[in-house]
């Protein structure tokens, strides 16, 4: 378990240091040349992310991409914000919980809905899922029908 906030701030360093070496890494870079890339005159910054001793400002993430070839969201796979530690969760959740922009559609549609209509909703979505169920079932042939003409 988390005790404190250094212990908080190191364990989401850590995981977005490990996203920074490899991201550099996989762009060819050196620290130095990365740091050049950032208009930094020395690489102990990027050191220091790396080593999870320091965290980017958010703005700077932006940035790091940009100079990685990468996205934000590349530099940020598995990393757990303080907040989120804080709350007791240690790792994000898998690719398979992440919604998908339909999904996300439908979630934010769901929340403006009245009250009856997401009554009504949560009562009907159960049927639905049932019926996909149903039709995914492989099908039995019928009894006899393979054998109705021989002879």
């Amino acid at each position: 378990m988390i005790s404190s906030r250094c212990d908080v701030v190191h364990v989401v360093s850590a995981r977005f240091g490990q996203n920074l070496r490899a991201l550099r890494d996989r762009a060819g870079l050196t620290q130095s040349g990365l740091a050049k890339r950032l208009g930094f005159t020395g690489s102990s910054t990027v050191s220091h992310w790396e080593s999870g001793r320091m965290l980017p400002a958010p703005h700077t993430v932006t940035t790091l991409a940009a100079a990685l070839r990468c996205s934000p969201a590349d530099l940020l796979v598995g990393v757990v914000t303080p907040y989120d530690a804080l709350r007791g969760l240690q790792e994000l959740p898998g690719p398979e919980i992440l919604l998908s922009e339909e999904e996300a559609a439908i979630i934010t549609t769901y929340r403006v809905l009245s009250p009856k209509f997401k009554g009504a909703l949560r009562t009907i979505l159960p049927v639905f899922a049932e019926a996909t169920e149903h039709e995914r079932r492989p099908r039995r042939p019928r009894r006899g029908a393979s054998n109705a003409h021989t002879g």
